[in-house]
């Protein structure tokens, strides 16, 4: 899988065990993180380096066709490929997490935001799953999202127009946890996608992600707001 990656021009690092890939999470920024069998994907979840390292994938062995599932861990977004038999699908799924190599970055239709708005709006299961089912803690958890997130989005856009880069991407890296906590997992991703091209300096693509972005954490809130409305 390695060499078919390099083969679609992606740099890639190899780590033999959990100690390797933690120091190397020390030194460099990695857009996605693949655990198998000998990185136990605990020892990376929670790594300090864990929240600015883009994507966290577990890999399981089994003889189903390979297909992704996303999740949370509250924080960041994580994905599950099952199926390894067939490396070459596999190693399709991973492209589909990291943006499209030798695309310009003046050409944000074909970046990496086209895959985050296939990402759903947000896993009500999951959600629910998280608090217990506990109508009182799901309420008073929407109740401060929706609270916290709409100002917070509107002052992200103010801050990318200003080109306030340190103050855009302190904050895109909040709307990614905030949004992770409700498990709105396309919101959460362009929030993400929106702080590594801020820091990168790619500020073109950072405001073409705005619109798609607001749209996601609306669509998110509406959910939400319907959720309150039968609890």
């Amino acid at each position: 899988m390695i060499a078919l990656l390099e083969g679609r021009q992606y740099d890639v690092s190899h780590a033999v065990d959990a100690d390797q890939a933690s120091e190397a999470l020390q030194v460099q920024h990695f857009g996605l993180i693949v655990c198998g069998p000998s990185i136990p994907l605990d020892r990376l979840r929670h790594h300090p380096e864990m929240p600015e390292s883009g994507w966290l994938v577990e890999l399981h062995d089994s003889d189903a066709e390979p297909a992704l599932q996303l999740r949370s861990n509250g924080a960041s977004t994580e994905a599950v490929i099952a199926g390894l038999g067939n490396l070459e699908r596999v190693t399709d799924l991973l492209d589909r997490l990291l943006i499209e190599p030798g695309e310009p970055a003046a050409d944000p239709a074909r970046r990496r935001g086209s895959v985050s708005l296939n990402l759903p709006v947000l896993d009500l299961d999951q959600f629910r799953g998280q608090m217990h089912n506990d109508a009182a803690v799901m309420s008073e958890i929407i109740h401060l999202y929706l609270k916290e997130t709409n100002n917070q989005v509107r002052e992200l856009g103010e801050l990318v127009q200003r080109r306030d880069v340190p103050a855009a991407c302190r904050l895109a890296h909040t709307l990614k946890g905030s949004f992770g906590a409700v498990f709105a997992y396309r919101a959460g991703a362009l929030a993400r996608e929106l702080e590594t091209a801020m820091a990168a300096g790619d500020l073109s693509f950072a405001g073409a992600l705005l619109a798609p972005l607001k749209e996601s954490a609306a669509a998110a809130e509406t959910v939400l707001g319907q959720l309150l409305e039968v609890g």
